[in-house]
């Protein structure tokens, strides 16, 4: 997955024939903001496309196929775990 343009994206197959595609967000301080926040319209845009990339690989489409997107978020001790961050049909043009 070394050409897929997210830092961290981990994959996982549910029963129900969806794709999950979830990013990791890791902050060690809030100095910045907690990771909840770091999730920009723009990180939510590559996300998609790297699932678009990964998928396309597959000859499958994102158009085609049930996605799921989710941010797994940890701010030093807690976990927060978004789902259906984005609708698949955010970015198609």
């Amino acid at each position: 997955m070394s050409d897929i343009p997210v830092e961290k994206l981990i994959l996982l197959w549910q029963g129900n024939r969806t794709w999950i595609f979830v990013e990791v967000r890791f902050r060690r301080s809030a100095q910045f903001g907690d990771a909840i926040s770091s999730v920009t319209y723009s990180k939510r845009r590559r996300l998609w496309y790297a699932a678009n990339c990964w998928l396309a690989q597959r000859q499958q489409s994102i158009e085609t196929v049930n996605c799921r997107f989710d941010i797994c978020a940890f701010d030093q001790r807690q976990l927060i775990w978004l789902k259906n961050i984005l609708d698949h049909t955010e970015f198609i043009r």
